[in-house]
């Protein structure tokens, strides 16, 4: 079976909600070549139910690292969360945070109970919301600039690579997962979860990795860049 009889579908980036805005410490403006919009602040709309879920677990979380902090300032960064939804394997990274050993192991029990109920990736942000943000009346106006993947071509090139390790099965069905990546206001992408696994393990691999792998314009909002967590469905079309 030949490679070239399959084809990657282009990328979709959908943001879905801002869960964990960060500090403002990354780039200082929009990309020229980023979507921005202005638009009149409403009353908040109920969110997805997947969304409204993990809104609720992450706020369950930062309460908890809050009770640990006890109001320290540990700088401006983010505690992440890695878990692997496939072999199940966990790991908690400070980034950019001012934690001594026993402040960390502490807050990553914490996190190991977020991980033991959820079983999904999370990101706790430091400090936890500029006041500038979200703050304005319903009626006034502020300006939204979604993120934008800026390594598409790096990225096709990655999955085209690793389809060729894939299981017959797949590229004979075809696949899509749905991930879920936490993109930072540098625009890195810092962990990412399995949203709609796409039945394959090994094709929920290969999307998790290059969601991983992906550069992002960040978001911004009113000119400060946000962590936020984008939806990124990669598929691959079979040959049937």
């Amino acid at each position: 079976m030949v490679f070239s009889s399959f084809r990657w579908f282009p990328f979709v980036i959908v943001l879905i909600a801002v869960v964990s805005p960060a500090s403002g410490q990354g780039r200082s403006k929009p990309s020229a070549r980023q979507e921005c919009s202005v638009f009149v602040r409403e009353a908040p709309k109920p969110a997805r139910p997947e969304m409204a879920l993990r809104k609720a677990q992450e706020d369950s979380l930062h309460a908890a690292i809050d009770s640990v902090l006890a109001g320290r300032d540990v700088g401006k960064g983010y505690l992440i969360l890695h878990v692997d939804q496939i072999s199940g394997g966990r790991s908690v990274e400070a980034m950019d945070l001012e934690l001594g050993e026993a402040l960390l192991d502490s807050l990553a029990l914490r996190m190991a109970i977020h991980a033991n109920r959820t079983g999904r990736s999370a990101v706790v942000s430091f400090p936890r919301q500029p006041a500038s943000v979200g703050t304005d009346s319903i009626g006034s106006t502020y300006e939204w600039c979604s993120p934008r993947l800026n390594n598409m071509y790096l990225i096709t090139r990655y999955l085209g690579r690793e389809a060729r390790k894939l299981p017959p099965a797949v590229l004979e069905a075809g696949a899509e997962a749905v991930i879920w990546v936490f993109v930072s206001d540098q625009g890195k992408a810092l962990t990412s979860a399995i949203q709609r696994s796409s039945g394959f393990p090994a094709f929920d691999r290969t999307a998790i990795s290059a969601a991983r792998n992906a550069r992002y314009d960040p978001a911004f909002e009113n000119g400060i860049p946000l962590g936020v967590w984008v939806e990124l469905p990669i598929q691959i079309r079979g040959s049937q």
